[in-house]
């Protein structure tokens, strides 16, 4: 049938088992080495050549599809034999620095380092290249490394927004805020559209003491995308360094239902709001302790609030605070937990620990021995004390 329909042109069928059966390198090897008379050879041979050129390789248009569904599964393994597929059909700097990236995603950072070099030695201009390798270098923390492929990355690719946050991101890692904070205003100029790059410009400006800028920040980005939940909850902690509880409490009451309760973005507002309220105004503690008392009551994480409380002992035991205010403190949380089962021990770590710092100098030893061994091992490591 084939014979037929391409009468006086090379045989579709024979050409495309040549180009997927041969590399480049294979066909022109092979047709270097014919006779001259080997005419329908070399005709068919310079076809599958002539269309190796000008249309994509069939076998890397496969891979590409297969690579793009394991990547939308998160599946890293699977990604990356499909990446090794590509390699030994093409080889490629891009398939090299594709390599080195799900290397990287899979914690194999050393064997990352080698496959990005081999795409930087391929094509030493390739900014997604360099992009990678300083993403390797961060999961070394070799930081000063990762910023200098960053920076590499931003002059080959000026106009290239994820170029320019991964140099702010860098930068932010190093404690270079204000550097930081120029790559991000140069990658929103290039696509206001990131709402990665508003957070983690809010998280930055947070870090700097830039409240009012944080936060607007954060709007920005949750405009975009209100998915991630670290910035709805980084959000709320600009809300309470601002003192605007209110607002901040309103907010935990809309996130807690859509959170992983027991995850490690809820843990560290928790903790940073109890820190924030021990900090605080002392008349504001009761109607708010009880209002965090009763939210992780009603979602089933009171253990979360009673780890924050233990947490915040050594700030309770602070010299800025007197006894009345550390009992007032305790008799707040008192008050608040309502009986609660999960706040039973930070209650009883939390008055130990308020008798023992305020029972003279030195303080009485024999009121820690009041806890059970394994209590009293907690407490000691949170006071800073070694019972022998």
């Amino acid at each position: 049938l084939e014979v037929k329909k391409q009468r006086g042109e090379p045989i579709k069928l024979f050409v495309d088992f040549l180009r997927l059966w041969c590399t480049r390198e294979d066909l022109e090897r092979r047709l270097s080495l014919l006779p001259p008379d080997a005419m329908l050879t070399q005709w068919h041979l310079k076809e599958a050549l002539r269309l190796s050129e000008c249309e994509e390789d069939p076998r890397v248009a496969a891979c590409l599809r297969d690579h793009q569904t394991s990547s939308n599964r998160g599946d890293s393994e699977g990604a990356l034999r499909i990446v090794e597929e590509m390699i030994a059909i093409r080889g490629g700097a891009a398939d090299w620095a594709m390599k080195g990236w799900h290397l990287a995603e899979l914690s194999r950072c050393e064997e990352s380092l080698i496959a990005i070099e081999q795409a930087l030695t391929l094509d030493p201009k390739f900014a997604a290249g360099w992009s990678v390798k300083g993403l390797a270098m961060s999961s070394l923390s070799r930081h000063l490394e990762a910023l200098t492929a960053f920076e590499q990355a931003v002059m080959l690719a000026p106009d290239d927004a994820n170029m320019w946050f991964s140099k702010g991101f860098s930068l932010s890692v190093l404690g270079r805020s204000e550097q930081a904070l120029g790559a991000f205003e140069q990658a929103l100029r290039l696509d206001q559209e990131q709402a990665l790059v508003w957070g983690i410009q809010g998280a930055t400006l947070g870090s700097m003491g830039r409240y009012e800028e944080a936060l607007e920040s954060f709007e920005h980005a949750l405009r975009i995308d209100k998915g991630p939940i670290i910035f709805r909850f980084i959000r709320l902690e600009m809300l309470l360094s601002l003192d605007r509880w209110p607002e901040a409490l309103g907010g935990l009451k809309d996130l807690l239902p859509h959170s992983e309760h027991k995850s490690e973005d809820t843990v560290r507002f928790t903790t940073q709001a109890t820190r924030f309220l021990l900090a605080g105004n002392q008349v504001h503690w009761g109607a708010r302790a009880e209002t965090l008392a009763t939210l992780y009551h009603r979602h089933g994480i009171s253990q979360v609030l009673g780890q924050a409380l233990t947490g915040a002992i050594p700030d309770l035991i602070s010299p800025l605070l007197s006894p009345a205010a550390r009992r007032l403190w305790q008799e707040t949380w008192q008050t608040a937990a309502g009986g609660s089962a999960e706040l039973r021990l930070p209650l009883r770590l939390m008055d130990v620990a308020i008798r023992y710092h305020d029972s003279g100098e030195p303080p009485d030893s024999r009121i820690l021995l009041e806890l059970p061994v394994e209590e009293r091992g907690i407490l000691e490591a949170l006071l800073g004390v070694n019972q022998k």
